[in-house]
Order: structure tokens, then C-alpha cells, then sequence
């Protein structure tokens, strides 16, 4: 296997069945043929890789290929030069010199290559991958075949070989140190990358990382000789060296199986919990057999609850004052310093798992993260106050900002402020210890750690170097202001927390558009009808990559992006502005990558086009317009002619009327006035022919009127009634009266005219007839676009809702209906009857 890191941060890998490279996000491979690769080298923005039949040229950011075929197969050896590749077949009989653009230099000069120790210089130390010199020896580096060797830093350097990955570093007086990892696989090749991470190509498991935090920082792998893991859970100080509890005893940090410590032997068979180191010996707590107490090499048994098992469990053991204060699953025990119980004082079940997970002194009490939430007791342990939220277990808190902050194992972290707990949102919620150290918060949890600063949180786990998949609990220390300890159930990690964290390089960008390499501050032009742009945007982050966010913003729209997930984009017409930012959320540092999209305009959204549109449509409405107006006027004249012919059709009917049959009937009135005068006898005969050859005149004359070829308007109308109503106010005793309250004025047909004013007749005419009335009264009034004539009198009335309506009526109502009009008449025997015309109408 062979290695190689790109401009952008790509880890490339060669193998015997052809080329993938590390992107960030996942493994891809290229658009090459499988093959054994023996080289990789990169230049100029290009990775070249050695195959036996071909040597490849692959762009790393457009992933275009080129490629050269050898004459033969099983060229395995290559040199980059000044201006071009030697390479030389296996059995040196051919040489080839070849420029970066894979053409064959003429003429060039041969050269073999140099056979060339790596060579790493660790203090008075000098390693090669054959031997380590040293100021006195010179040892071999190891049994088995060796490869490259990496100059990791000033205190490091590692060794590929085939009995693992060799490590040598220098301890704190100077001495050489030599682990060798995964040795179970054959180290074919090892990088160390831009971002101080290593890069391991094993035979047997494939290619490998070593995070710079697991190989800066101290990791004790904590398991027994069988293989199995030993969990670890409290940490602290004994004699000065931080020790720790396991389920198989009490161990020192960096102490190996074979040199274990006399406490060590002494705790083996216990599964120790807890402790604390005295003046005089140190406090042992274990899982299910009580308090015991280490002193001279030995254990001794201090305290056992054969009746309450939950008691046998001891989380917790702190000093107050001249006595102790041991905290179990079922009460909390004050012990003097020989060991004996002073008090118990067992907690109040709120339910069957109730006990203190972490116990805290304050000046005049004591507060408790419980599984039941957060208590504060009296000196005696009696409960002051409860606080607590459903569903949580609190299991631990820290003073912090002014503020006590506690932990759950469900609910995240939570704040306590003026006697309530405020929840504070984190990235993980099953949560377990919790520690201030150098202004920051440390949290441990199930699934890595975090770290809060400067109110954001940063999590820690196996991207970033954090070895231990699963935190126990309790495993939590900070040790002379400079390390803090995190266990778990694989082991002990020791981590410098002096703002190491802080040094950590932005990563390198990457934007495809379907198969092409997008450079930023680049301009696209798109066709009008693409209206959505695929993009593979990816930040090349190949450590720490939970302390990024990535974003980015279209047009003053800001959005969050998944890394190395195509994105959909919608773009308008015109150009769309696209900046995608990649934020480093603990030291706030910022790198920005702008790109710019130009979707043409399609030809409808051109100026020139819509002016030239705007004017057609102007022209169209014109033609409409004109058009219109000519079959307008050529329906006015139409109209125009036909009521000429009308107007001269009513002329002849009227002229008709008035000279034909008005003359017969006034021929016919005179020769009655002469008989009457004749014939004085007999004159109640003719008086009666006389009166309806007079009557018969009368309603000629208006029906003439009616029909003429005059513009007839509602106030004509009236003004006709009103000469009706002086009429027959002459003719009859009953008092008639007229009044007119309309101010409008509109048109009449023919139809409605006569119709009207036949109904008001008939109407004033059955009142003087049939009703007996003293009064009648004729009104016109208006309101809401409709103008009632009313005909109303006080005489005997009728039942409207029995009595059957005369002919009379029907003809009105028919009359009405004709004209679109209403009628309506409204009748009470004894209080007169009011027949109304309701004409509705437009000014």
C-alpha cells in the first residue's frame, strides 16, 4: 500500500487493486483501471500513480484522467525529477524519462535510481527503518521487514514494518520509549497529514487513522489478559500518582501488568467504585461488598449491610471535617476516622432508585444531584428543597460562572437559577460527570465528551482522537491545572487541556457541478430554462469535523448543508450570488467561498422584447379599439334605423287612429249631442252612449300619447296621473289628493307607460266605486333605486287572505308583471285598502 495527500487535504491510497482516495466523507475511487499500484506522488494539482501498465495523471479537482501505456508490463520503480518521472522497468533493461504532461523526453538523460534510507532524528536519537543509533548501542529497528519511516514531531517517530506500526517517542528525562501498535497487521506504509493526523496501510485491515490527539496525548488502554475489557470509573490521587477504580481493582496510570503497584494486588479481587486517600491509609469503595479500607499492603473490611444489598454500593467518599461522609444506593453513613458509623441516614424514597449520585459540601449544608432530581439537606440530612424534572437522574453538578450546572443521564445539562433548573440545549443528552477546569466546562458522557466554551458546545469522541467509545461514570479528573482524565470502559485517556483544542486548521473546499470543478469566486452562465442547479459541495475535513458548521447563502438566504450531499439549488433569472461558509464553532473563525450563477434571461424578459411587445399590444389594442368603434357606430345606426321605422310605424298607427277611428267617434259624439237636442224625451239613453263615446275618446287620445314617437320620462307619467286625479276629483264627492315626493327622473317605454298609468286608473278607479271612502289619497315616493305610486283610502276595506280577487286586480298584477314591476295590495275590512306599484329603475 501506498499514501499520498493532495492540495485538498485527499488522502490518497495505492493498492494491488487499484487507486481510492479519502475525500473527508467517504472513499471514492477514480475513473482508472484496477491494477497494482506501487507509487504515488503528488505535483502541480495532479496525483500520478505508478501502475505496472500505466502511469496516471488524475487532477484532484476536475478528477480528469489522463494516462501513459507502457511498452511492457511491470514497471515498479519511479523517481520524480526536476523536469519529469524516471522510471525503470523491474528488471532494469528499460528506462523511460517522461514530463508531468506524461510525453516522452527525447534524448534524455538516464538515471537509476537512488536507493535511500528514510532517516529520523528523536533527540541523541538516530532511526532509520534498518537500526536505532543511539549514544551508546546501536539496536536494530525490528526482527521483521521495515518501510517508511515519519518524522511525527520533535518527541515522535513511527516505523512502518511488518510486525506493526513501531512507535518511538522520549519520555520526560529523555530516554527512549519503543511501542509498537496493531501488531497483529503488516505496516506497508504510513503519511502523516496536514492535520498532524497519521495514516497507517495495513495488509490486513486496510488503511487506518491515528488521530494527532490519540499519539499527543496519553492513552492507557485498560484491559485484562484474556482481552477483555476492564471498565474504569473514579479517578484520583494516591501518594502523589494519579491511580484509578476498576472492576479489578484499584490501578496506577501508566503502570503496566508487570509492574502492578502493591495497592494494585491488594484490590485485584475487588470491584472497586470509589476512594479517597488519607494521611493514614486510603478508603475503598466497592460495588457490592461495603467500605474497606487500604493500609500496609492490605485491605481490611470496614463496613457491610448484610441486610440492605443497595447499601453495599458505594458511590462516593468526602471528607467533612474530622469525619467522613460515605454515600451508598440506600443512605448516607458518617464515619469517624477508625472507621466507625456515627449516623446513617437513609434517603427518602421517592421511588425504588433513589439514592445521591454526587455529593457536594456547601458552607452550612449540603446539595445532591439524585436520581430524583436536585436536593439540598440540612446538617442532618433532613430535605430543605426539591428541584427536580420528569424523567431526568442527575448525576452530577459543578459550580461554574456563578451558577451550579448539573448533568443527567436523559436530559442533558441544566442550570440552576433562583431555585429553578433551566435546561440547557447540548449536542448529546445521556450525560454523566461534569467538571470546571481553566474557565471551561468539561462534561463526559455515553457517546464521547464535550467541552463549553465561550457558550458553545464542542464534542469529543473517536473523529477527533477521544479513544474511549463509552465514558464511565465518575471518570472525570482534572490533575494540576495542565491535564484532565476521561475513563471509560476501554481505558484512560490523558489530555493536555491548555488550548491545544484551539489549534485546529479550517478545511480545504471542493464544489463540483455535475462533473466539473467550480473554483470559487467563479462566474457559470446557465440556459433560461435551467431553473435548478445540482451541486456537490464538500468540506475536506479529515479531523475534528464536529467543530465546523457548514452553511451557505443564497441571494441574503442563509441555509445548513449535510457535507459531501448533493444540493438542489433554485436560481432565478438573472444573476444569484452563492457563498458557502465553513465557521470553526470554537474559535469562531470564518473561510468563505463565493461563487456567481447567471441564468439568462429567456427573450420574453428582454427589454428590447417586451418594448417591442408592448408596442405590438398597443397596436392590438388600437385595432381592437377601432374595430370596436366600427361595428359600435354600425350598431347604432342599425338601432337608429330600426327605431326610425318603429318611430314611423307608431306615427302611421296613431295618424291612423286619429284620423279614422277619432273621426268616426267624434262623428258619432256630435250626432248624439244633436239627438239629445232633438229628442229632449228620451235622454238618459243617449246620455249613457254619450258618456262612454266620450270615455272610449278619452283613453284614445292616451293611448296616442303612449304610443308616439316622443322620448316619454317618468315625470310625464306623473303629470298625467295628477291631471287624472283633478278629473276625477271634479267628478266625484270623495276627496282625492295627490302628492309627489320623487326627485329622480328616467325613461319610459311605450309598455311601461301605458301599463303604469292603467294601473293607477284602474286602482283609483275601484276606490271611487267600491270602497265607500271619504278619502283617497294618490302618492309617489323613492328610495334604493325604486319609485312606489301609491293608491290608498280609508274606506270598508276587505279580508286580502279569504276574499277571492276580482278582475280587476288580475289585470294589474298582470299589467305589473309585463313591465317588470311589482304589485302588491294590502286590505283590512273596516281600515281601508292601499294597492302599491313598486318600479325599480337607473339614472
Amino acid at each position: 500500500m501506498v499514501l499520498a495527500e493532495d492540495s485538498l487535504g485527499q488522502i490518497w491510497i495505492g493498492t494491488q487493486t487499484g487507486i481510492r482516495y479519502w475525500d473527508g466523507t467517504k472513499l471514492r475511487k477514480p475513473n482508472t483501471e484496477n491494477g497494482y499500484v506501487t507509487h504515488l506522488h503528488f505535483r502541480d494539482s495532479c496525483i500520478y500513480a505508478l501502475q505496472l501498465n500505466y502511469l496516471y495523471k488524475i487532477n484532484v479537482y476536475s478528477m480528469e484522467v489522463e494516462s501513459y501505456d507502457f511498452p511492457y508490463p511491470d514497471y515498479r520503480n519511479i523517481q520524480a525529477l526536476e523536469h519529469g518521472f524516471l522510471t525503470i522497468s523491474r528488471d532494469f533493461k528499460d528506462t523511460l524519462l517522461l514530463d508531468y504532461q506524461l510525453s516522452p523526453i527525447e534524448n534524455g538523460q538516464s538515471e537509476r535510481i537512488n536507493e535511500r534510507q528514510d532517516t529520523a532524528v528523536l533527540g541523541a536519537y538516530v532511526i532509520t527503518n534498518e537500526y536505532v543509533m543511539g549514544p551508546e548501542d546501536t539496536l536494530a529497528t525490528s526482527h521483521a521487514l521495515t518501510g517508511r519511516v515519519v518524522q511525527f514531531d520533535e518527541n515522535h517517530v513511527f516505523v512502518a514494518s511488518h510486525e506493526g506500526l513501531i512507535e518511538y517517542a522520549l519520555d520526560h528525562h529523555g530516554n527512549l520509549i519503543k511501542n509498537v501498535h496493531v501488531q497483529s497487521d503488516r505496516v506497508e506504509n504510513i503519511l502523516v497529514d496536514r492535520y498532524q493526523n497519521l495514516w497507517v496501510g495495513t495488509a490486513e485491515n486496510g488503511l487506518l487513522q491515528f488521530h494527532k490527539n490519540m499519539i499527543l496525548h496519553n492513552y492507557y488502554k485498560e484491559s485484562l489478559p484474556d482481552g477483555s475489557l476492564n471498565p474504569c470509573w473514579t479517578i484520583g490521587s494516591i501518594d502523589g500518582r494519579i491511580h484509578y477504580t476498576t472492576s479489578h481493582g484499584i490501578r496506577e496510570l501508566g503502570a503496566t501488568n508487570s509492574e502492578a503497584t502493591a495497592i494494585e494486588k491488594a484490590t485485584a479481587h475487588l470491584t472497586c467504585f470509589s476512594f479517597l486517600e488519607t494521611d493514614e491509609f486510603v478508603w475503598i469503595g466497592t460495588a457490592k461488598k461495603g467500605l474497606y479500607k487500604y493500609v500496609n499492603g492490605r485491605v481490611e473490611p470496614i463496613y457491610f449491610n448484610s441486610q440492605e444489598y443497595l447499601d453495599n454500593t458505594i458511590v462516593q467518599i468526602l471528607e467533612d471535617g474530622q469525619d467522613y461522609l460515605v454515600c451508598s444506593k440506600y443512605a448516607i453513613h458518617r464515619i469517624d476516622r477508625m472507621g466507625k458509623v456515627k449516623n446513617s441516614y437513609p434517603f427518602k424514597k421517592y421511588h425504588e432508585k433513589d439514592y445521591s449520585m454526587q455529593l457536594v459540601k456547601l458552607d452550612s449544608s449540603y446539595l445532591s444531584a439524585n436520581t430524583i432530581g436536585i436536593v439540598e439537606y440540612d446538617q442532618n440530612f433532613v430535605p430543605q428543597s426539591r428541584k427536580y424534572k420528569d424523567a431526568r437522574v442527575f448525576s452530577d453538578l459543578t459550580f461554574y460562572q456563578d451558577s451550579w450546572w448539573i448533568t443527567s443521564l436523559d436530559g442533558g445539562v441544566y442550570r440552576l437559577e433562583q431555585d429553578s433548573l433551566v435546561e440547557v440545549p447540548t449536542p448529546q443528552n445521556q450525560l454523566l460527570k461534569i467538571r470546571s477546569f481553566q474557565n471551561n466546562l468539561w462534561i463526559t458522557g455515553l457517546s464521547g465528551a464535550l467541552l463549553y466554551r465561550d457558550s458553545v458546545f464542542t464534542e469529543f469522541g473517536l473523529e477527533n482522537g477521544f479513544p474511549i467509545t463509552e465514558y464511565a461514570q465518575g471518570g472525570l479528573y482534572n490533575y494540576q491545572d495542565s491535564l484532565i482524565l476521561f475513563s471509560g470502559v476501554e481505558g484512560v485517556f490523558e489530555y493536555n487541556g491548555n488550548g491545544q483544542e484551539e489549534e485546529v486548521l479550517m478545511p480545504q473546499w471542493h464544489l463540483l457541478q455535475k462533473d466539473t470543478f467550480l473554483p470559487p469566486q467563479s462566474s457559470t452562465l446557465l440556459n433560461y430554462d435551467v431553473s435548478v442547479v445540482q451541486l456537490l459541495p464538500r468540506a475536506i475535513i479529515t479531523t475534528d469535523r464536529n467543530r465546523f458548521d457548514l452553511s451557505y447563502t443564497l441571494n441574503g438566504n442563509r441555509f445548513d448543508f449535510e457535507n459531501g450531499v448533493p444540493l438542489l439549488l433554485d436560481l432565478n433569472y438573472g444573476d444569484s450570488k452563492l457563498v458557502f461558509e465553513i465557521k470553526n464553532l470554537l474559535t469562531g473563525a470564518k473561510n468563505s467561498y463565493a461563487y456567481h450563477f447567471y441564468r439568462a434571461e429567456p427573450i420574453w424578459l428582454k427589454t428590447w422584447f417586451q418594448i417591442l411587445l408592448g408596442l405590438g399590444g398597443l397596436m392590438v389594442v388600437l385595432g381592437f379599439y377601432v374595430l370596436y368603434g366600427y361595428f359600435k357606430t354600425r350598431k347604432l345606426l342599425k338601432q337608429e334605423e330600426e327605431h326610425r321605422k318603429i318611430s314611423q310605424e307608431r306615427l302611421r298607427i296613431s295618424r291612423e287612429l286619429h284620423d279614422n277611428i277619432g273621426a268616426r267617434l267624434t262623428h258619432i259624439i256630435s250626432s248624439i249631442d244633436v239627438e239629445l237636442y232633438r229628442n229632449a224625451g228620451d235622454q238618459n239613453q243617449l246620455e249613457a252612449i254619450n258618456s262612454f263615446a266620450r270615455e272610449t275618446m278619452s283613453q284614445l287620445r292616451e293611448t296616442i300619447w303612449a304610443v308616439s314617437d316622443q322620448s316619454i320620462f317618468f315625470s310625464e307619467l306623473l303629470l298625467r296621473v295628477d291631471q287624472y286625479v283633478s278629473q276625477a276629483n271634479q267628478l266625484t264627492p270623495i276627496q282625492l289628493t295627490y302628492r309627489n315626493a320623487s326627485k329622480s327622473d328616467f325613461e319610459l317605454n311605450s309598455a311601461q307607460v301605458i301599463n303604469f298609468f292603467r294601473i293607477a286608473q284602474e286602482a283609483i278607479n275601484n276606490a271611487i266605486k267600491y270602497s265607500e271612502a271619504r278619502q283617497i289619497e294618490v302618492s309617489v315616493e323613492e328610495a334604493d333605486h325604486q319609485m312606489q305610486i301609491k293608491i290608498s283610502d280609508d274606506g270598508m276595506g276587505f279580508d286580502a287572505a279569504t276574499q277571492t280577487h276580482g278582475s280587476g286586480l288580475r289585470g294589474m298584477r298582470h299589467r305589473a308583471t309585463e313591465v317588470a314591476a311589482s304589485l302588491s295590495v294590502t286590505s283590512k275590512k273596516g281600515k281601508g285598502t292601499t294597492i302599491k306599484i313598486t318600479i325599480p329603475f337607473h339614472t
